[in-house]
């Protein structure tokens, strides 16, 4: 007789992930403020933010370790850097571009856990506010919130309501199968072009309009680009989710957070915002969300003063903006755009692959145009199940069947007249022309 029962209690994981990321949130901003420690907790609430809107909860150990690594990498470069050039403002700023660009460009290349990139770049860039405080002063008190995020993030995420552990064998190839770069998909180098110029332009609005937040303005700006720029989240969704932060917000500034008198009180507020923004809205989504959080100045002594409430509403709205617009100039992140950007790439890697007589050059640029084709046709993958299937009359079955022929095409490299024929006239089926005959906001 089988007396085995169902856990009834047992949590899905995306329950999972919305309870230990709303606890990292509430730690992150509570534990500093009712201990002392710091007036910057909400920057470890942007680290815990950064973490869980970029990656999962799995191998937590191991990511834990990586991302206390590249934080405190950025902090020590970002301390040089401020040690060095924060009283050339624009030889900074300039210096701190490379770095954007780079690091931006190696989270989107990074087949593992992209946010060792990103948090080296949330410490060097939390580390620079603009003003004549003492810098080592404040450069430390922003490093030990943020490793102070990294760190509650990772507990929670072993500890709290944890999975079934993983062998270590299983979990070691794991690792080692997702620790490599993808340096042959455009789109990340394009990417980070596009983060590098919204972060001159937020600099470019920080300077001009000295913002109540500052330069944190300009780093939520830049770390949001790695999730708005050549993602699925469309600038409909982006503002959805922009607009219910500031209006939970903002009745939270008027109507709950005066009225909280005891500790508990504002953990529980403080959660329950969280955890509405972590279990209802996509992952790539909730940092938008959660960023109305920095609007509340959460500290020990609370000031209420709605003008200067609305200030930081309308330069983080500025703000938003720029994400906006960057998501169609100076390369559009519509999904279908993307796929006729990789379709026009995937011809001409063809084409290059079906030479009939190779020179010298086309040989050695032949192992690279194998690589790239790889990456593309993933690329196709991913993008093509994005599609309006319905508004541009794509066939799902025959689209399938096509990205299928690649993919065999590829492993068996049989690039001769034939096969790259056959191809085509599967193209033909799938109704991805459409693509290029009609066209949508």
């Amino acid at each position: 007789m089988n007396t085995t029962f169902p856990n009834v209690f047992s949590l899905s994981p995306h329950m999972r992930y919305a309870l230990q990321a709303s606890v990292a949130i509430v730690i992150s901003y509570v534990m500093p403020i009712a201990y002392g420690w710091s007036t910057q907790s909400f920057t470890a609430a942007i680290a815990v933010m950064t973490i869980a809107s970029t990656t999962g909860l799995h191998l937590a150990f191991q990511k834990g370790v990586l991302r206390i690594f590249g934080t405190l990498m950025g902090a020590v470069v970002g301390m040089i850097l401020v040690a060095n050039f924060a009283q050339e403002r624009l030889l900074y700023l300039s210096i701190l571009s490379v770095f954007v660009f780079v690091l931006l460009y190696l989270a989107r290349a990074y087949k593992g856990d992209n946010t060792l990139f990103v948090l080296m770049l949330v410490a060097m860039m939390t580390l620079y506010d603009g003003s004549d405080k003492d810098i080592f002063t404040y450069a430390v008190d922003k490093t030990s919130m943020t490793l102070f995020g990294v760190v509650v993030y990772t507990l929670c995420s072993i500890y709290l309501f944890p999975q079934k552990a993983a062998q270590p064998k299983k979990e070691h190839r794991e690792i080692k199968k997702l620790m490599h770069f993808d340096f042959y998909t455009l789109e990340h180098l394009k990417a980070a072009f596009v983060g590098f110029l919204i972060y001159w332009v937020s600099v470019y609005l920080w300077i001009e309009f000295n913002p109540p937040l500052g330069f944190t303005v300009v780093t939520l700006a830049t770390i949001l680009s790695a999730v708005t720029i050549f993602s699925p989240v469309t600038p409909k969704m982006m503002l959805i989710a922009f607009s219910l932060s500031f209006v939970v917000a903002l009745i939270s500034y008027v109507g709950i957070l005066p009225n909280l008198h005891y500790g508990w009180q504002l953990t529980l507020f403080l959660f329950l915002y969280a955890f509405f923004g972590y279990y209802f809205l996509p992952e790539a989504l909730t940092m938008l969300f959660l960023i109305g959080t920095t609007t509340l100045y959460i500290q020990n002594t609370m000031f209420y003063n709605v003008g200067v409430f609305l200030n930081v509403l309308f330069a983080l709205y500025l703000f938003m903006f720029t994400l906006l617009f960057f998501y169609y100039i100076p390369f559009s992140s519509k999904s279908e755009d993307v796929v006729k950007s990789l379709l026009s790439r995937l011809n001409k890697l063809l084409a290059t692959l079906n030479k009939p007589h190779k020179t010298t050059f086309d040989k050695l640029y032949e192992r690279y145009a194998k690589k790239a084709l790889n990456a593309t046709i993933a690329s196709l993958h991913f993008w093509s199940g994005k599609l309006d299937t319905r508004f541009f009359d794509i066939k799902q079955e025959h689209l399938q069947e096509w990205m299928k022929a690649l993919s065999v095409l590829l492993q068996e490299e049989r690039f001769d007249q034939n096969s790259i024929q056959k191809i085509q006239t599967n193209y033909e089926k799938t109704g991805l022309k459409n693509l290029f005959e009609r066209s949508r906001f």
